[in-house]
């Protein structure tokens, strides 16, 4: 896949906080970088977890504490918007994954 030159560095981070993220935390069973095709280039990225829920402020500052302090300033532009999806539905799931144009699992 041709990829374009920040997303390498994203993808390399994104796996290093998904690492930490369930070891501290607990296994996630999504985590992953969406471009949706209406994006223009600004990424998503979809958590699901056990652990987290999606209507939750602190879930939410767990997974944006982490990208904020690790992704470089000129890689975070790309980032739209953390998307936390409820990881017993998998009706959600397969709808989130059913309206993106590009996926990196990280």
């Amino acid at each position: 896949m041709n990829q374009i030159p920040y997303v390498e560095r994203l993808l390399a981070v994104m796996r290093e906080i998904e690492r930490d993220l369930s070891t501290e935390h607990g296994p996630l069973q999504l985590f992953a970088l969406f471009l949706p095709e209406e994006s223009e280039g600004f990424w998503d990225i979809v958590v699901a977890a056990p652990w987290l829920r999606p209507y939750d402020k602190t879930s939410y500052s767990i997974i944006a504490k982490e990208v904020q302090s690790r992704v470089a300033p000129e890689d975070i532009l790309h980032i739209s918007r953390v998307a936390l999806i409820d990881s017993s539905s998998e009706s959600e799931c397969v709808k989130v994954l059913e309206t993106k144009s590009a996926v990196y699992f990280v």
